[in-house]
């Protein structure tokens, strides 16, 4: 972004004012994206002035806004709307889910709709020309401009080899690259219509062989963990699929215990669909008798969050302060609840004398 800032402005203001002005759009840029994030989490965090219904309105608002003002006072409207995105989807705000599906639609739309005018704007008569130049670039960004780069940000933060590796290879060049050509192009007069091509083409080898390799790279580099979901970010918590079942433990003296499933009165709503009884499956009937160390397995309504809650999850390290301690010796405030405790492949649901384990997954609701 800032090089084809560098382009666009050396091409209409000349040499001299480029150090004035790319300094002018990068501060107020930085300024204003993250003075409006600030702004608008302060809102949608520590006052009712946004019901539920108009969050999404009320981040398009502060979109238009935060671009606005950045373009008003010569700083880069790109750059604060990025900030304000980056700042908004890491900040704990209610309804987030809500947001993340609104935006997921939009996103599409917008995809739509910049392909649809890269089609009306490229010239495939034009592609045999520069498909030697265009591989070379995307053969040289590939593997060493953006290694280069790479290695040298986050190799000092001591990040491993192969999640440097993998962070190299995943830099894909797609829409946003071809739409700041056409800026580029746009807003130059000396520079040849080719360039746009160039772009594009270094695109499309980005998108289907770099692209297509990246599962089969990152594999290779040991970088995927199957056990994990990428929906559950910050304090956005979202299962792999609905929770609609319960299991229910009989221990000894429990009043269910000799009674047919009939018999028992139930949760609203519920009903037994399984026993777990030594390792075997029982489908149950109206007749089918409960016995002590019995696991039913009840179906239960889904519960509709109402954007209040908050589920956070929590790995429990041989550092941390809970790791081998009873929850009840933990003193957890009174709004705070360990909800869930993920042990491998169990899903444990915790009771005060419940064991924190090193390794442990434990998921909070507050």
């Amino acid at each position: 972004m800032v090089l084809t800032i560098g382009i666009t402005l050396l091409n209409s203001n000349g040499l001299s004012k480029i150090p004035s002005l790319l300094f002018s759009q990068l501060t107020f840029g930085i300024l204003i994206g993250v003075g409006t994030s600030i702004f608008a989490i302060y809102i949608l965090s520590k006052t009712n002035f946004v019901s539920k219904n108009f969050y999404a309105v009320f981040i398009i608002g502060i979109i238009a806004f935060t671009l606005g003002i950045s373009l008003l006072v010569n700083g880069n409207g790109f750059l604060s709307v990025y900030l304000l995105g980056i700042i908004l989807g890491n900040a704990k705000i209610e309804n987030k889910k809500i947001l993340i599906h609104f935006f997921d639609g939009i996103t599409g739309l917008a995809q739509i709709l910049i392909f649809f005018l890269l089609g009306l704007l490229s010239f495939p008569h034009n592609f045999p020309q520069i498909v030697i130049p265009a591989l070379l670039i995307a053969l040289f960004i590939t593997l060493i401009a953006r290694p280069i780069a790479v290695f040298a940000v986050l190799k000092p933060f001591k990040c491993k080899l192969n999640q440097c590796m993998l962070i190299s290879f995943a830099g894909l060049r797609g829409a946003a690259s071809i739409v700041f050509s056409i800026m580029v192009v746009a807003n130059s007069r000396d520079i040849s219509f080719d360039i746009f091509h160039i772009v594009f083409m270094v695109a499309l080898f980005s998108v289907s062989i770099q692209g297509s390799l990246l599962p089969l790279v990152a594999n290779k580099l040991n970088m995927v963990d199957n056990r994990e979901d990428v929906r559950k970010t910050f304090n956005d918590y979202q299962e792999e699929s609905s929770i609609t079942l319960m299991r229910f433990f009989i221990p000894e003296g429990h009043n269910w215990i000799g009674k047919k499933i009939s018999e028992v009165h139930m949760p609203t709503n519920s009903l037994a669909i399984m026993i777990k009884r030594a390792g075997d499956t029982i489908v149950p009937n109206g007749d089918t008798v409960i016995c002590v160390q019995d696991n039913v397995i009840l179906s239960v309504p889904s519960y509709e969050p109402s954007g209040n809650e908050n589920l956070k999850e929590i790995l429990i390290t041989n550092s941390n302060k809970w790791s081998n301690k009873k929850i009840k010796t933990l003193n957890l405030p009174n709004n705070v609840l360990i909800a869930l405790i993920k042990r491998g492949n169990e899903n444990l649901i915790p009771d005060g004398e419940t064991m924190l384990l090193p390794g442990d997954k434990i998921v909070l609701f507050k």
